[in-house]
């Protein structure tokens, strides 16, 4: 219901945008045209945005934090066996499993659409936040 909402009032806007830019005022002309401008600007700054994303995973960008994440564990590692706690130490290895499979899927297939990204990006800051609770502990 929302969404049907949502779409309604954004198709009512676009209406009124075009309307106002052929048929409107002078004003509205202008007004209209000044919004089609800064859409089309943001438009291709998320253009932008994405093929400098894009150019990050090419240049290997997660490739070093997937690597930092691996030196990270193996610090945590000698601290836990300085302490001795196997269950931390059980952890540990769980989350180094997780970043060794991901990790494994990197190399194996680089996401090349957006949604793919996301999905990478997603999972590599589950890793992150349960390694940081890790820590806490």
């Amino acid at each position: 219901m929302i969404r049907s909402i949502l779409r309604l009032a954004v198709l009512l806007v676009i209406g009124i945008l075009v309307y106002n830019f052929f048929f409107g005022t002078e004003v509205e002309k202008e007004n209209s045209q000044k919004v089609f401008q800064e859409v089309k600007e943001v438009a291709v700054s998320v253009k932008d945005l994405i093929k400098s994303e894009r150019e990050k995973f090419d240049e290997g960008k997660y490739d070093q934090a997937l690597s930092k994440m691996g030196d990270l564990f193996g610090q945590l590692k000698e601290k836990a066996q300085e302490v001795e706690d196997n269950n931390y130490l059980e952890k540990l290895a769980d989350l180094d499993k997780k970043r060794k499979e991901l990790e494994k899927d990197w190399d194996a297939h680089r996401p090349e659409t957006e949604s793919e990204q996301k999905d990478f990006q997603n999972e590599l800051k589950k890793l992150m936040e349960e390694t940081e609770a890790l820590i806490e502990q």
